[in-house]
């Protein structure tokens, strides 16, 4: 429960109202943590609670909120995404995302789609980087020649690199 308030209306009523947390992701640090839309951590993970929610990995319990105090840069980063992907009209839904993998370094990395094709999108400038995603997707559907995607890099917007999944060796892999 989020919230709840009880309020009495006279002459013989009373009224009860609850809102529950509405759970965003699952948060791995080792033990795995439900978390809320407002990145607050619900509870532990339960065999009866939702499964299909995407599993952030790479954090640890120093990066997120403390009472008061704001989230540090990477868990901030990820609450952005999972904001942005709340809406049904953004190019990587959370329906979509299997995974989040955080460096402190490089910033997020997204498992989405069936493939599990991964999505580099590094720090900062989401929308744009989401913008610049679907264009890409778009263009690579509108080619049926065009092998599925291993990887998408969006690290750098002005240089988005795309890595085909290569039939055959390693040494066939090319970086487009």
């Amino acid at each position: 429960i989020r919230d709840a308030q009880v309020r009495r209306e006279t002459p013989d009523a009373i009224i009860i109202s609850i809102q529950e947390h509405t759970p965003l992701a699952m948060l791995d640090l080792g033990r795995k943590f439900l978390i809320d839309t407002r990145g607050e951590i619900i509870k532990e993970v339960k065999p009866a609670d939702p499964q299909n929610l995407p599993v952030v990995s790479g954090l640890r319990f120093s990066d997120l909120n403390a009472a008061g105090q704001p989230p540090g840069q990477a868990y901030a980063a990820v609450l952005e995404v999972l904001k942005l992907g709340m809406d049904r009209h953004c190019v990587v839904t959370n329906r979509a995302i299997q995974k989040i993998c955080v460096d402190r370094e490089i910033g997020l990395t997204l498992f989405a789609f069936d493939r599990q094709t991964a999505i580099k999108l590094g720090y900062d400038n989401y929308p744009d980087k989401y913008i610049r995603l679907r264009n890409v997707l778009g263009y690579l559907n509108r080619r049926p020649d065009w092998p599925d995607v291993r990887r998408i890099d969006l690290n750098n917007v002005d240089r988005i690199v795309v890595h085909p999944v290569a039939a055959g060796t390693s040494a066939d892999q090319k970086e487009v």
